[in-house]
């Protein structure tokens, strides 16, 4: 990648791979311990939205709640994968 957004970018763990002029692809392997709290505040942000309501009931949020509480500190690796690709498009004009 020629240029970077700043100097942390980007973090240790997150391979950075060209497709091309215009394309980028990410793949980053956190620990379980970071996707824990991500998807712990989401939940916390969303279980009371009557979307989240209508798939999943009160008593299965809070087990989903409590399993992620319980891996808030796992560090284990290799376990998790996410990938991400950005594509740029610029119009012709003329």
């Amino acid at each position: 990648m020629t240029s970077t957004p700043d100097a942390s970018w980007p973090t240790p763990g997150t391979s950075v791979h060209r497709d091309g002029p215009a394309a980028v692809r990410a793949a980053r392997r956190p620990p379980p311990a970071w996707a824990a709290t991500i998807f712990s505040l989401n939940l916390a942000t969303w279980s009371d939205d009557p979307s989240v309501a209508a798939v999943a009931g009160p008593d299965e949020t809070a087990e989903l709640a409590e399993r992620l509480e319980r891996r808030v500190n796992d560090r284990s690796t290799g376990v998790i994968g996410w990938w991400m690709r950005q594509l740029v498009c610029a119009a012709v004009v003329g």
